[in-house]
């Protein structure tokens, strides 16, 4: 004589609430500036900046992406916004050094690479 196994059977699992039923799916999330930048001599830039230590306050362990981030305005330079405290835009020039040139445009900092002639 064989015995039969009955398996139980689960249902689907449905929302909830007639609102959660109704409710469409969410759209996918807008690309980061970073994503929008992706090619460009201005994403280079910061791929080479934005880890640098900066000096601000005499705070130890900072780096230049703690006070700026990226904008897109050209691809051809980086222009960046200043986050936290307006002090940091000396010690960007310093970490910087003699490869970039930075300058302020209205609200934004621009960096752009030094043309040897």
């Amino acid at each position: 004589m064989e015995k039969k196994v009955l398996v139980r059977q689960t249902p689907a699992v449905v929302a909830s609430t007639p609102a959660a039923q109704a409710a469409p799916a969410k759209p996918p999330a807008p690309p980061t500036v970073e994503e929008r930048l992706a090619g460009t001599e201005a994403l280079n830039i910061w791929n080479e900046i934005k880890n640098r230590p900066i000096d601000v306050f005499a705070i130890p362990n900072q780096v230049v992406s703690m006070y700026f981030h990226p904008a897109i305005v050209e691809p051809s330079k980086l222009y960046l916004v200043m986050t936290k405290a307006t002090a940091a835009l000396p010690a960007l020039e310093a970490s910087v050094g003699k490869q970039f040139t930075v300058e302020q445009i209205n609200k934004y900092v621009a960096v752009s690479r030094v043309v040897d002639i």
